[in-house]
């Protein structure tokens, strides 16, 4: 994997969803001898939701929350970041890895784009799915980071041998850098983009560089039900 990370952040507003990405965390920790760090976000718009007159939520299950309160959202995250860092304290134990834990509130846009470095990968986790990702997904556009290509691979040989690596790009875009094999889908526009991203299942895990956030295609991979994993642009490239 050209570009190894030094430090890999799992963030996630939920336990069961830090826990669906957990074991792709761990492995490319792993492979890239890198310091694996997880983040529970307790996420501001949930907060200013759960502080409205009246809110109503549904549960993992689907059955309704009754009384939704802020209070109750922030010992519910409280809750899950204490498992969390017990799951992380754990498994990176038994890994032998280093690791870190964070509890942090804001935006996710906004810790998106704030966490770490050239030498980070951010792993937002997706909903959590019972079944294993089906396939990775290259974000490439104008001025992205080839290295991006190796990091697919790597993530695709982590996450079960032979799934299937497509690509999404807008059209002109570089594709000389590609996974052999992969499948390539162009858009003619930001938006077309931003709407192939929106929907990709819980199956999918989603490779892109933070160059990307911005504009439709920043909505979506924020907003996006699957695994995403960010990497900072690297020197000499622009995005």
């Amino acid at each position: 994997m050209s570009g190894q990370p030094r430090r890999i952040t799992l963030g996630a507003t939920r336990f069961d969803d830090a826990r669906a990405s957990l074991d792709l965390a761990l492995g490319l920790a792993a492979e890239a001898r890198a310091m694996l760090r997880g983040l529970l976000i307790e996420e501001e718009g949930i907060l200013a939701f759960a502080a409205r007159s009246g809110a109503r939520a549904l549960g993992p299950g689907g059955q309704p929350v009754p009384e939704v309160t802020a209070e109750r959202m922030r010992a519910a995250f409280r809750a899950d970041a204490a498992r969390f860092r017990r799951l992380i304290e754990q498994m990176a134990g038994q890994r032998g890895l280093d690791w870190s834990f964070a509890q942090e509130r804001g935006r996710l846009a906004a810790l998106a784009t704030a966490q770490g470095g050239p030498d980070d990968l951010l792993i937002l986790s997706g909903e959590a799915s019972r079944s294993r990702p089906a396939q990775v997904v290259l974000l490439v556009r104008d001025g992205s980071d080839p290295g991006l290509a190796g990091l697919t691979a790597e993530a695709a040989r982590i996450l079960a041998a032979g799934r299937p690596v497509r690509v999404l790009a807008l059209r002109g875009s570089d594709l000389t850098a590609l996974p052999p094999g992969a499948r390539v889908e162009q858009a003619e526009t930001e938006a077309a983009l931003g709407a192939q991203i929106a929907r990709l299942g819980t199956g999918a895990v989603l490779v892109a560089d933070r160059g990307a956030l911005s504009g439709p295609v920043r909505v979506a991979l924020l907003a996006a039900r699957c695994t995403r994993l960010l990497r900072a642009a690297q020197p000499g490239t622009t995005g």
